[in-house]
């Protein structure tokens, strides 16, 4: 085995991986058909069970989710270029690329990312997956989502 053959071998082993290699879908809301983020499964192709990382494209006038929270996870979104809007409980500020949110389990306050741009924004979004998480929405955005 080449020096070269073992290096492939341990990058696969150890789920080292390149977003484009991950297959994009369109999330949707079910009831209104309207368009997402573009999301990569990240942690997918990297074989990880526990935790959840995708990277999302917000294309031009578009949103992550709508508006919510979750009871046990917590998730942190970084933003690779763009500058999209993090959305908390009505209040919009600007992010940069560079720059990173946080958001906690269980504190009531609904959030989503909205891209109000001309140009795509990238992010990476990372969390912890829990079958006993539960999502609330902004009363007006109690819809399904289909991913």
């Amino acid at each position: 085995m080449t020096a070269q053959t073992r290096s492939k071998s341990a990058l696969k082993r150890f789920g080292i991986v390149n977003p484009s290699f991950a297959k994009p879908i369109v999330s949707r809301r079910i009831s209104t058909g309207e368009e997402l983020g573009i999301l990569a499964n990240i942690s997918g192709a990297a074989n990880l069970k526990n935790l959840t990382i995708h990277q999302e494209i917000l294309k031009p006038g578009r949103r992550s989710s709508p508006p919510h929270y979750h009871s046990i996870k917590e998730e942190i979104v970084y933003v690779v270029s763009g500058n999209p809007s993090v959305c908390i409980d009505g209040k919009h500020r600007q992010l940069s690329p560079g720059e990173f949110v946080g958001f906690p389990a269980s504190v009531p306050r609904f959030h989503m990312i909205a891209n109000y741009h001309d140009m795509d924004a990238v992010l990476i979004v990372i969390s912890v997956d829990s079958d006993a998480d539960t999502v609330s929405f902004e009363p007006e955005e109690q819809l399904e989502l289909l991913f």
